[in-house]
């Protein structure tokens, strides 16, 4: 139970308090008071839970809008409490507080945020979804729309679902006709989502990057050339910022596409002029094209190509010869990426057509040679066993001299085996093992019999690989030959 205020002589402000019929009466004593810089001498020992359980008081009776109002008087009081703010927020519980009323109505910048970090002390299931809907609906409180996205933030289990509401809430700017005046709102959303993301270091959940894109989506009004260029950047800035976020929070979304999402989003929103204009003056595309350049040396060196994180990479730069300038400085050093990987990847995932041939090739270089001697002895190996076994002695009967150049050629291959199974020890090569697999398709790690088909998704392989062991990461060699699994 709230204690009654009791004024001592001479305590005027208190008293007036005390006699206050409504809460514009009683907040107008405590504006008086605090521009006197005498609220201190108010709110002393007891004084501060009476002047709160005054206020709960007088919003007993009245309607949502009003008990709000009445939250934002206690975030107030709390702002001056110095250390006692628990028992001002404490009576927040004690208002009748709904989501029917709205932060927007309130008279000023300062009472909505006074009126956000009331609302953060109350535990009603509402209150997720509501700070998230009166976030967007704000017009230009940020500090408040900053706040109350951080709570909506802390009370989703997610990132990716925070973002996903938020998304769902851009109807609400429909309401607003001026496009610019639009734009301008969004701009400060993002900028506030960056802001809340900077702080957080909770779930992200399962594919953030993805919600940000819709998100992105959403919020973004290409409109005309006239519009607020500078809010557009902003907004963008803002969006791509927060995909560098998501990364420093975990850095294994760096190598999953859609956590790019949003830079596609945005070259889809302006089109190809506007993207460029924005990207020349950008000041968070340098920290995504780096997070790119990254991953793609980081799924080189695993033996991965990503069509899709290529695909990001390309819309990132202005130009494929800036993406290859910069990949090709970020490779620099990276010797055990196979050429032919390196090259994809600095690209941009372009493939020439002098690469698509239809016959099969091997590569110059000494271990690719032993590599593809190993695989044809291998291949070779079982048909020069079945000529010494069972064909020789056959031969024995009606061809003594024939016989005799088949069992030495049996012999000269099984030393020549020999030689290539040692020239492969000595260069840690071997055999992958892959033949008459049925395994997904990747166009830079397999050989298509024919040349490269799009489309194809499963493939059988028909001819073995050969990979190298650099200190315990294997890279291939030598390419398997494979053809359509057509089951």
């Amino acid at each position: 139970m709230a204690k009654a205020i009791n004024p001592t002589v001479g305590d005027a402000p208190l008293a007036s308090i005390g006699a206050a019929s409504s809460l514009q009466e009683l907040d107008e004593v405590l504006t008086r008071e605090m521009a006197h810089q005498k609220v201190q001498a108010l709110i002393k020992g007891d004084s501060l839970e009476a002047i709160a359980g005054a206020i709960v008081r007088l919003a007993a009776e009245l309607d949502s809008q009003q008990n709000l109002t009445a939250a934002a008087m206690l975030g107030r009081l709390a702002a001056v409490a110095r250390g006692r703010e628990k028992t001002v927020f404490d009576h927040v519980r004690l208002l009748r507080l709904s989501e029917d009323a709205h932060i927007e109505l309130l008279p000023n910048r300062d009472y909505k945020t006074y009126a956000a970090q009331a609302v953060s002390h109350v535990d009603a299931i509402w209150v997720a979804d509501y700070c998230a809907r009166e976030a967007v609906g704000i017009d230009a409180a940020d500090i408040a729309r900053r706040e109350l996205l951080s709570i909506s933030l802390a009370r989703y289990d997610s990132v990716e679902l925070w973002l996903r509401k938020v998304s769902e809430l851009s109807t609400v700017l429909l309401e607003i006709e001026n496009v610019d005046s639009r734009l301008i709102r969004s701009k400060r959303i993002f900028t506030s989502l960056f802001e809340v993301l900077q702080e957080f270091h909770g779930n992200l959940g399962s594919n953030p990057g993805q919600a940000l894109g819709l998100c992105l989506q959403r919020y973004l009004s290409s409109g005309s050339d006239k519009i607020d260029q500078s809010a557009l950047h902003d907004l963008l800035d803002q969006a791509l910022g927060s995909i560098v976020r998501l990364i420093e929070m975990k850095f294994s979304y760096a190598l999953t596409a859609s956590t790019y999402a949003a830079i596609s989003e945005g070259r889809k929103g302006l089109g190809v002029l506007r993207w460029k204009e924005y990207l020349r003056a950008s000041k968070s595309i340098g920290a995504v094209r780096n997070d790119l350049l990254e991953t793609a040396l980081v799924l080189a060196r695993q033996n991965r190509t990503d069509r899709e994180i290529a695909d990001h990479m390309s819309t990132a730069f202005e130009s494929r010869q800036q993406l290859k300038i910069a990949a090709e400085r970020h490779f620099v050093g990276a010797g055990d990426v196979p050429p032919n990987l390196r090259q994809w990847w600095v690209s941009g995932g372009a493939v020439a057509e002098g690469d698509r041939q239809v016959e099969q090739k091997v590569g110059n270089n000494e271990d690719e040679q032993i590599g593809a001697l190993l695989l044809e002895v291998e291949a070779n190996s079982g048909v020069m066993d079945k000529l010494d076994r069972a064909v020789a002695p056959l031969l024995e009967i009606s061809d003594p001299v024939l016989a005799s150049t088949v069992r030495k050629a049996a012999k000269g291959h099984i030393a020549i085996a020999q030689v290539a199974r040692r020239l492969a020890r000595m260069r840690r090569l071997t055999t992958m093992d892959l033949q008459g697999s049925r395994i997904d398709y990747n166009p830079i790690e397999h050989e298509m019999l024919g040349g490269h088909v799009s489309g194809v998704r499963r493939v059988k392989v028909v001819r073995d690989g050969i990979q190298k062991d650099f200190g315990g990461r294997l890279k291939t060699f030598v390419k398997p030959w494979v053809e359509p699994d057509p089951t």
